[in-house]
C-alpha cells in the first residue's frame, strides 16, 4: 500500500471507529450501581431501554464502564443492606428503580448521586424536596400516574368489557407508591360503579393466596399494578387471568406484552431511556440538586387483541382508534 493511501486509510479508520470505542481509551472507567426493583435480569436486559440507553451515547461494559446490579424482587426489607454494597464498590452515581430502592438507596448515602428509575411520587415519597428543585442528591424522571391516569386506565377497562363490576386490585404491600395510588384508584373504580378488592402480592410466593382470593371474590377483571416480577413470572398471572377469562389491565407495559388486554400510561421504556440522560449529567458533573424531576407527557394507550379474541372479547372501534398501538 502507497504511503498516501496508508494515511488516506488510517484517517477514514479513525472516522469510522465509534466515538464510544474511541472513549475508552485512556480515559476514565465509570462505575454504575443499579438498585433493582424487578431483578436485575429483567431491569437490566441487554436490549431494554437502560443499557441499550447508555451504550448509544459511550459508555461500554468492558471498556469505559463497570454495571453492577443488586436485587432481592419481594423483599425491599434487604434493599438499605445491598445499597450500601453497592455504596461500598466506589460507584460514581447509584441508579434505583422504584420507590422502594430509592428511598433505601437515599438512606445509606447522602454524598453519592442517586438516579431514580420508575418511581410514582418522588414528592410524597420523601424522595425529593419539589419537582423543580430536589434539593438533595437524588433526582431522576418520574413516571406512575395521577388520579386522572388511573381513572383512564379503569375508564378504558369499563369500556371494552362493560358487564364488569368487581374488580381485584394486585399490588405490592411493601411499596409505598402503591399505597400511595390505593386511595386514588380506589375511589376512580368506584367512580365507575365497580368493586374494587385489594389483593396483596409481594412476590411469586403468593401467587397461590392471592388467586384463591380472586377466584373466591369472584373477580370479573384485573388491574395489575408494576410488582417485583421477572418476566416469566408475569406469564403465571397472564396464564391465570386467560384461564379464567379474566381481561387484565395495567399500567406497566411489560404486562401487555406477556398477554394482558391492556395497557394505559406512561412507558418504562421511555422512563428508562430518560434516566440515562441524567445518569449521564451526573457523570460529567451535574448535581442532582440542579436537575428538576421530569414528569411524563405522553400516555400510551396498548390494546392485545390476541387476548381480545382468547377471550371472546370485542374491542370497541372508539377504543382502537384511541391506541398507540394495537397487538395483533
Amino acid at each position: 500500500m502507497r504511503r498516501r493511501e496508508f494515511i488516506t486509510f488510517l484517517g477514514g479508520a479513525a472516522v469510522a471507529w465509534p466515538l464510544s470505542a474511541r472513549g475508552q481509551q485512556g480515559g476514565k472507567v465509570y462505575r454504575i450501581g443499579f438498585l433493582s426493583y424487578r431483578g436485575c435480569g429483567a431491569s437490566l436486559d441487554p436490549n431494554g431501554a437502560f443499557r441499550r440507553g447508555l451504550r448509544e451515547i459511550g459508555y461500554v461494559e468492558g471498556g469505559n464502564l463497570v454495571l453492577e446490579c443488586r436485587d432481592a424482587p419481594g423483599r425491599v426489607e434487604h434493599f438499605p443492606d445491598l445499597a450500601l454494597e453497592l455504596v461500598r464498590l466506589k460507584i460514581d452515581v447509584l441508579v434505583a428503580e422504584g420507590t422502594p430502592a430509592s428511598q433505601a438507596a437515599k438512606q445509606v448515602t447522602t454524598t453519592i448521586p442517586i438516579v431514580m428509575v420508575g418511581v410514582a411520587d418522588p414528592v410524597l415519597s420523601g424522595l425529593v424536596a419539589s419537582l423543580a428543585r430536589p434539593g438533595g442528591n437524588i433526582t431522576g424522571p418520574s413516571l406512575y400516574p395521577t388520579l386522572e391516569v388511573a381513572t383512564k386506565a379503569l375508564q378504558l377497562s369499563k369500556e371494552i368489557v362493560p358487564r364488569v363490576s368487581r374488580i381485584a386490585l394486585l399490588r405490592d404491600p411493601t411499596n409505598p407508591s402503591h399505597l400511595l395510588l390505593d386511595d386514588r384508584i380506589l375511589a376512580a373504580a368506584r367512580a365507575l360503579e365497580l368493586k374494587p378488592q385489594l389483593i396483596d402480592v409481594r412476590g411469586a410466593a403468593d401467587f397461590q393466596g392471592a388467586f384463591a382470593a380472586i377466584l373466591e371474590q369472584r373477580a370479573q377483571a384485573l388491574f395489575v399494578y408494576p410488582l417485583p416480577l421477572a418476566p416469566a413470572q408475569i406469564g403465571q398471572i397472564v396464564e391465570f387471568a386467560l384461564n379464567n377469562k379474566l381481561p387484565g389491565s395495567t399500567f406497566w407495559e411489560g404486562y401487555v406484552e406477556q398477554g394482558f388486554l391492556m395497557f394505559y400510561g406512561a412507558r418504562l421504556s421511555e422512563n428508562s431511556r430518560r434516566a440515562v440522560g441524567y445518569v449521564d449529567k451526573v457523570l460529567k458533573g451535574a448535581e442532582p440538586a440542579s436537575l428538576p424531576v421530569e414528569q411524563p407527557t405522553k400516555f400510551d394507550l396498548v390494546i392485545n387483541l390476541k387476548t381480545a379474541k382468547m377471550l371472546g372479547l370485542t374491542v370497541p372501534a372508539t377504543v382502537l382508534a384511541q391506541a398507540d398501538e394495537v397487538i395483533e
